[in-house]
């Protein structure tokens, strides 16, 4: 176990120093039209094996919006709670802002679009921010450099520690996908804003798929 822990430290250190140049592969991977057409037909056939996750992605099958699966083509460890590189893109109708899910909670939303891979922004990521509804409030969750994340409501809005944070349905996003929920309540001094800290439902440390929801931006 020893030796074990110490090869998966290599691994990590090695993947950190060489960085730059597995992003420059892998983006040169994705954009050579003969490995494309190898993974499109690794992708399809991943397709049936995908089909059998929708049980554990508890999304309500009601929603009017699409949903469709995908495995995660690659982490970066030196952006571990950032983001993820997902095998579908732009080919697959992919847009941008699409919600990415894992098992029954938002973990991110696409940010970047090519034709056959899309990277994700996870909720943990400093550049995050998402519209979101505690009870009858509306707020837009943030994330600080510490992934720590906070909503703020006005004063007037009645919580409680232990509230359900879900998407509010006001953007492309579909609402009431489980975010997490409230674990702290802190009023400014002047009594106009009511900050909340919010624990996410999913910390997604081995996520291997993921569902994409919804119609993403027009533009």
């Amino acid at each position: 176990m020893k030796y074990k822990n110490v090869t998966i430290f290599f691994l990590f250190v090695l993947l950190f120093l060489f960085r730059n140049s597995v992003d420059e592969f892998l983006l040169n991977f994705c954009k050579d039209p003969t490995m494309l057409e190898t993974f499109s037909f690794v992708n399809d056939n991943l397709e049936e094996d995908l089909k059998s996750l929708e049980e554990e992605v508890l999304i309500d099958r009601d929603r009017s919006t699409d949903i469709q699966f995908s495995k995660v083509l690659y982490r970066d460890p030196y952006t571990f709670f950032h983001t993820i590189k997902i095998l579908k893109g732009t080919k697959q109708n992919l847009s941008l802002n699409m919600a990415v899910v894992f098992h029954d909670s938002l973990i991110g939303v696409i940010s970047s679009l090519e034709e056959n891979s899309s990277d994700v922004r996870f909720l943990t990521n400093p550049e995050s921010s998402i519209s979101v509804r505690v009870r009858d409030g509306y707020g837009v969750m943030t994330t600080n450099d510490q992934q720590e994340c906070f909503i703020d409501f006005s004063s007037t809005v009645l919580l409680e520690v232990g509230d359900d944070v879900v998407t509010s349905g006001l953007t492309n996003i579909p609402g009431n996908i489980r975010v997490g929920k409230v674990t702290q309540i802190l009023n400014d001094d002047l009594g106009l804003v009511t900050r909340v800290k919010v624990e996410l439902a999913s910390t997604f440390p081995n996520v291997s798929y993921v569902a994409i929801v919804g119609k993403g931006d027009a533009s």
